[in-house]
């Protein structure tokens, strides 16, 4: 996740960004992950990923205060619709279901990675 943390697709990064980000054109090289093909959306998957969801935006919920401050900080809420599901096999349980003893959801917390336990890193931005 790190390495895709300081990159932007914008050319030329904004000026209120480029003191920590820097414009790559191709994030799946620069994060060392590999595209996959999707089968209902036109973004790839990362086949690295073991749970993998292709959906597409229903609504976009703008959050209130300043347009300005929304718009450096992505203050929105996203409604999807998930069209398809991938799952590795060795996390399917009972043909049907995701195994939770298997699967390990990255939690991004205030900066913060966690996983179902204790924290497990913290992004290049964190102030604590």
């Amino acid at each position: 996740m790190e390495l895709l943390a300081p990159l932007t697709g914008l050319n030329p990064v904004p000026e209120e960004k480029s003191s920590k980000f820097h414009y790559e054109a191709d994030k799946f090289s620069a994060a060392r992950i590999t595209p996959l093909r999707s089968e209902c959306v036109s973004v790839p998957r990362v086949k690295e990923c073991p749970a993998q969801l292709e959906s597409k935006v229903k609504k976009i919920h703008h959050l209130e205060g300043d347009s300005k401050l929304r718009a450096l900080t992505g203050g929105a809420a996203v409604e999807v619709e998930v069209l398809r599901v991938h799952l590795r096999e060795d996390y399917v349980l009972n043909e049907n279901y995701v195994d939770p003893q298997r699967w390990k959801p990255l939690i991004y917390n205030f900066r913060h990675y966690f996983g179902l336990g204790g924290e497990l890193g913290r992004t290049f931005r964190a102030e604590v």
